[in-house]
């Protein structure tokens, strides 16, 4: 599957010569797909019949202009859990060691015109000097690639925070890809958002992840779950949860800490969290398995599992 996601996104980096439907031989054809324009078209009647076949991979989202939170991808139709929203390759990849040192210039430099203008154009602190404001855009703007390496994306690094966001990002094979998808239903024009600390604000209240947020991004999260009524009922709740599984585990309770990590899921939809979901899956296999759970019931976890995650 990776491959195949892999060799999608490289055939629309190409631009193509030819009419994608027909075989009429007319090359440079005048129509495109107004939408993501990487198919074209000699007539209205080539693009009619290419749509059933082209609406999987036709582009969902814009990148737009946003107040308060600069540019960002904004969904141009109705996407559903699960679906596949883009795959973006690092434009710059370097050792995160190395981000604060004198050769951040090597990295930078290697950026041709169009790569290089869409690094610059990114959010960062406006300096003069070339080397701070490529360490500022990198610092803001940087993905966690591996425990070794961060990286800038074209499109990955426009999407903005949510503590409850409607999309993940996630590593392909290759580091230097990534992909996101979307965790529930994404109305036309709402904006799709990643949790940026998503690994490490599962059991946080609401200053705690913004006290996060301004020390590495410099701003407060105005999403739903931060401006609603506080969770500290389901926070704490889910504390217990946490408690009791490893005191199951430490006593040999399996199916207890089994039922405990069903009850913990179903929390979850309260305050989603994809890492967190994929941790409480991956524990009720290894207690599954444990418990010597028939085929059936193997089986029905692990569809849950392909299902949510």
């Amino acid at each position: 599957t990776t491959k195949l996601i892999l060799l999608d996104s490289l055939l629309q980096e190409i631009v193509m010569s030819e009419c994608n439907v027909c075989v009429c031989g007319q090359l440079n054809p005048k129509l495109q797909c107004s939408n993501c324009r990487q198919e074209f078209y000699c007539s209205s009647r080539c693009q009619r019949i290419s749509w059933k076949k082209h609406k999987p991979r036709c582009k969902p989202y814009t990148i737009k202009n946003l107040p308060g939170r600069g540019r960002g991808l904004v969904s141009i139709r109705k996407i559903l859990p699960g679906e596949f929203i883009l795959i973006d390759r690092a434009m710059v990849k370097i050792p995160t060691e190395e981000i604060c040192s004198s050769k951040l210039s090597n990295y930078i430099n290697k950026l041709d015109g169009n790569m290089r203008e869409a690094f610059f154009s990114l959010s960062g602190q406006e300096d003069e000097n070339v080397e701070n404001r490529s360490r500022s855009i990198i610092l803001k703007n940087g993905i966690c690639l591996d425990e070794k390496y961060s990286g800038v994306f074209p499109k990955l690094s426009l999407l903005n925070h949510s503590c409850s966001p409607n999309a993940v990002w996630t590593s392909l094979t290759d580091p230097d890809w990534m992909e996101v998808r979307s965790v529930r239903n994404i109305n036309t024009d709402e904006e799709i958002t990643v949790n940026y600390i998503e690994d490490k604000s599962f059991m946080q209240d609401r200053e705690a992840r913004n006290s996060l947020l301004r020390s590495v991004w410099e701003f407060d999260c105005s999403c739903s779950e931060c401006s609603g009524p506080e969770e500290s009922a389901v926070i704490n709740l889910l504390r217990q949860f946490s408690n009791r599984s490893r005191e199951g585990l430490m006593t040999g309770d399996y199916l207890g800490t089994y039922k405990l990590q069903r009850e913990k899921r179903k929390l979850l939809r309260k305050r989603q969290n994809q890492f967190e979901l994929m941790k409480i899956f991956q524990v009720m296999a290894v207690l599954g398995t444990t418990l010597h759970f028939d085929k059936d019931e193997t089986n029905k976890l692990f569809e849950e599992w392909k299902q949510h995650c």
